[in-house]
């Protein structure tokens, strides 16, 4: 499972989103309906790119806003 840090920048109006398990993940999107679905895309992307192994064929995160879990995948 990986864990994906989500928050929100008030200068630019927008939801970023960073993890430490997947280098070079930082995105953002003006909801978090939006940043899901670009995680959903880029995450199996960054397991590819980094040679990461996940157990079996799911790649699953969790987006957590404020230490709370908002969404997962």
């Amino acid at each position: 499972m990986f864990h994906i840090q989500a928050r929100w920048d008030p200068d630019v109006h927008v939801w970023v989103a960073e993890s430490d398990d997947l280098p070079g993940l930082c995105t953002e999107s003006p909801s978090l309906e939006d940043l899901h679905a670009k995680l959903k895309v880029l995450v199996p992307e960054l397991i590819e790119l980094n040679h990461v192994a996940v157990e079996g064929l799911v790649a699953n995160y969790q987006l957590i806003v404020d230490d709370q879990i908002a969404l997962a995948a």
